[in-house]
């Protein structure tokens, strides 16, 4: 077994070495240098499963092993994890396969070598032909993109594809991972709190600590809303402020406002809360499933409709996975219509 093999076995298992083994042992490999990049794929695979398995239709994450023989691994390549998805009648699912990549260092072009690609379908073709969908984490803007392998431009020894065409072709909304558009008016009031009762209080980064948080839409009254539910708007909108007293500030957000997709919005809802992992568990329930039903409790608020993606070049595999995923549905109709 090569070293770089080693490598990636032994990363896996770093739970199971007593402290300082681990270190010794990765010293003495001649690829020690590539720890750190195999540490950051292995976390990015991790986080991925971490958000998109309570993302809405993803019924099931399941992680696909790396152990195969040399023979194996002269033709096959095993993606990361097989998804069971849920159909537009949520009374059954579809099956497809999920490779993750992670493009670091403010990259604009995700590459995957061609090897790697040829292993995929091949191992695709074993499987019934079940989909495959390239998984990019763009580290810069802090976006998940899922693109299939016919949107990559094949070089001579690698497949790659820009920042913006994955943009363009992302099939994430097949997953539950769609837009959300803000279109309707309306203020933020802070009360600010002058008695500091409580250490459970939001704190203003100018005026200090906030003791009540109060919605209002359009020329409705104001209505209280809870620290997760302004938390959430907080991290995804910019607000300017149109009045302030002793007592209270005033502030309006600019809209209409996209939110890009909901496992973007989830991401910032986790920054601005500090909680630095995303299987943390609130309330019994893992930091997505959290953050998930903390913003759709907005949809009565501020949210006045989900917006699915349609590709901007369609494929063999887009056609196949919007039939399965939307079905009958409005959606797949306008697909459809924009062939």
């Amino acid at each position: 077994m090569r070293d770089i093999e080693k490598l990636h076995r032994i990363v896996k298992m770093q739970e199971a070495f007593p402290e300082g083994d681990f270190t010794e042992y990765i010293n003495q490999l001649e690829n020690a240098e590539n720890y750190n990049r195999f540490q950051k794929g292995l976390s990015v695979q991790t986080q991925y499963k971490k958000l998109f398995q309570d993302i809405p239709f993803v019924k099931e994450c399941t992680p696909l092993g790396e152990e195969q023989t040399t023979n194996q691994k002269s033709k096959y390549q095993i993606p990361d994890y097989m998804l069971s998805v849920s159909k537009s009648d949520d009374s059954s699912f579809f099956s497809l396969f999920v490779d993750v990549k992670n493009v670091s260092n403010g990259k604009i072009n995700c590459e995957v070598q061609t090897k790697e690609i040829r292993g995929f379908q091949e191992y695709c073709k074993m499987k019934s032909n079940t989909p495959l969908l390239i998984a990019i984490h763009w580290e810069k803007q802090d976006i998940w993109t899922h693109n299939c392998l016919d949107n990559f431009e094949h070089k001579k020894k690698h497949y790659k594809i820009s920042f913006f065409e994955a943009l363009q072709n992302d099939l994430s909304c097949i997953l539950g991972d769609y837009s959300f558009l803000i279109d309707c008016s309306f203020q933020i009031k802070k009360l600010i709190c002058n008695n500091d009762i409580s250490s459970d209080v939001l704190v203003d980064q100018k005026y200090g600590k906030i003791d009540k948080v109060f919605l209002k839409k359009n020329n409705s009254s104001y209505l209280e809303i809870d620290y997760l539910q302004y938390a959430a708007i907080d991290s995804i909108m910019e607000f300017k402020q149109i009045a302030e007293d002793d007592l209270s500030i005033i502030e309006k957000p600019n809209i209409p406002f996209m939110v890009p997709k909901l496992s973007y919005w989830i991401s910032r809802l986790m920054s601005v809360t500090n909680i630095n992992d995303l299987s943390e568990e609130i309330y019994d329930k893992t930091f997505t499933a959290w953050g998930r039903d903390v913003i759709f409790t907005l949809f009565d608020l501020i949210i006045d409709k989900k917006v699915f993606s349609i590709p901007f070049t369609k494929t063999k595999t887009s056609d196949e996975l919007y039939k399965e995923a939307f079905g009958d549905m409005s959606i797949y109709k306008q697909y459809c219509k924009n062939s």
